[in-house]
């Protein structure tokens, strides 16, 4: 713009016009008139068409981008220079738009436990969602969002239009950064393991993402080029064209120092450990019930992991949440007893409660549809099934069995015998004691000393005081 107060040389004047007029996009008649001037056999219109269409999709990025669609006198689209700092809302908007795509992979990793996360919210809320449905919409919203925003203002870029996001996209797009900060706090916080997982995902998919990346950093060397050829001055785009070469430099290279099972030769890969049945197999059956145990058991698997807890009698029972209204109908038999302890139940009413048709209502994996009808008949019959039942059948399969053993409330008549009760259950059975891998860290030197064909399986916090050849065992 001409300052105000200020008196222009002629060749002041006739450069400040040049400069002016490369910031203007010509109008239909104007374009038609140099494109048929310059390109002979084409219709005058034919010209206007397409600088019609032009304009209009020139018009439309700048609107939806930053509102910027105004005229000035001689009827063209006004221009103004990106500024070094929208010039950095770009690039801000590029890295957040990086962000949220790592979370969204971190969200397909996620989907393999988020029936933990739904139990935890059950039982804390009592309400019975999918959440992973919820979480993948979040992270797809704020992925397309901010990749429709990048894409936009890489076309202003090429087209040579302003840069001038808009204060609202601003908001919306730091907004979109701080849920990605908060969602990566929380997981750290309350579900840290999860984020091993996530590095196994990256580790097996990264030959995959490499590719899309060297794609992608490719690509965006046209945006680059355009903006540093229309840029006259400035420190920034330097810094830019610098960051690039660098990036460039580490990813070319990078397949070199990859690790991954997706390239390796099949006589390198370590031998397929064996799978243990985290309460039996959920995806086809209800969890810690007699089908799915035999599910376990069709599917291959060696070991059955589940949890244990003592009715009001004494009776080792396999049952996971402390209440029973996730996995039974207790509330249809016992109504005013539903919000009990699962131990304050006797054996008796334990067997009255259906374990089974939860499980076709809330299809907690969406794989009741793979059953077939005579599966389904049978979830409808399962009840919560006696440790010593599982014993016998473990026994008959040889499946090794890992259970967490649950301490029964201070007022419970076997709060302080559990261990003993449970031992005698298995020494009452007939399953060889090298099936039993033994979980419970309490009173463990007691039940080595009565039983020392158990083999031992100790978490983290317990492992100083034992020989780890108690720990590395064999689960084939």
């Amino acid at each position: 713009m001409p300052r105000l107060g200020y008196n222009y040389t002629e060749e002041e004047e006739e450069r400040r016009q040049k400069e002016e007029e490369h910031l203007l996009i010509y109008t239909p008649g104007q374009c038609s008139s140099l494109l048929t001037g310059s390109l002979p056999g084409v219709s005058a219109g034919f010209a206007m068409a397409w600088d019609g269409f032009w304009s209009s999709c020139c018009l439309c990025l700048q609107r939806i981008y930053g509102c910027n669609c105004r005229k000035n006198r001689r009827g063209k689209l006004k221009g103004t220079k990106g500024t070094q700092c929208e010039c950095i809302w770009v690039l801000l908007l590029l890295l957040v738009f990086f962000f949220t795509l790592i979370w969204m992979l971190i969200t397909l990793t996620l989907g393999n436990d988020m029936h933990n996360f739904n139990e935890e919210v059950f039982r804390f809320a009592g309400i019975w969602l999918d959440w992973s449905v919820v979480f993948l919409t979040v992270a797809a919203v704020l992925l397309t969002y901010c990749g429709i925003l990048m894409l936009l203002s890489f076309c202003l870029v090429l087209c040579g239009l302003p840069i001038q996001l808009h204060w609202c996209h601003k908001v919306l797009f730091l907004l979109s950064a701080i849920v990605i900060i908060l969602l990566c706090v929380g997981l750290s916080l309350k579900w840290r393991e999860e984020w091993q997982t996530a590095y196994i995902y990256m580790q097996a998919t990264l030959p995959f993402l490499h590719i899309g990346a060297v794609i992608g950093v490719s690509a965006l060397a046209w945006v680059l080029a355009g903006y540093y050829w229309r840029t006259k001055t400035g420190v920034l785009k330097y810094l830019i064209l610098t960051v690039y070469i660098i990036l460039l430099g580490a990813l070319y290279p990078l397949p070199v120092y990859i690790t991954s099972p997706c390239v390796l030769k099949s006589s390198d890969l370590p031998p397929k450990p064996g799978l243990i049945g985290h309460r039996g197999a959920p995806m086809l059956a209800p969890e810690n019930t007699l089908m799915s145990f035999n599910k376990t058991v069709a599917s291959g698997i060696k070991v059955f992991e589940t949890d244990v807890a003592i009715s009001q009698d004494g009776v080792p029972f396999l049952m996971h949440d402390s209440k029973l209204l996730r996995t039974t109908n207790v509330r249809e038999i016992f109504q005013e007893q539903s919000q009990y302890n699962s131990t304050n139940f006797t054996w008796a009413n334990l067997q009255k409660l259906d374990a089974g048709s939860w499980y076709l209502e809330k299809d907690p994996f969406k794989t009741v549809s793979v059953l077939t009808p005579q599966d389904q008949e049978e979830v409808r019959r399962q009840k919560i099934p006696a440790l010593q039942e599982v014993l016998k059948e473990a026994e008959k399969n040889n499946i090794s069995i890992i259970f967490d053993l649950y301490v029964p409330p201070e007022d419970h008549p076997y709060n302080d015998s559990y261990i003993d009760i449970t031992l005698e259950t298995i020494f009452n059975s007939s399953i060889r004691p090298e099936l039993i891998l033994w979980l419970p860290d309490e009173q463990r030197e007691e039940v080595i000393a009565r039983a020392p064909g158990f083999r031992q399986i100790f978490g983290p916090l317990k492992q100083e005081n034992y020989t780890l050849e108690a720990v590395n065992i064999s689960l084939s």
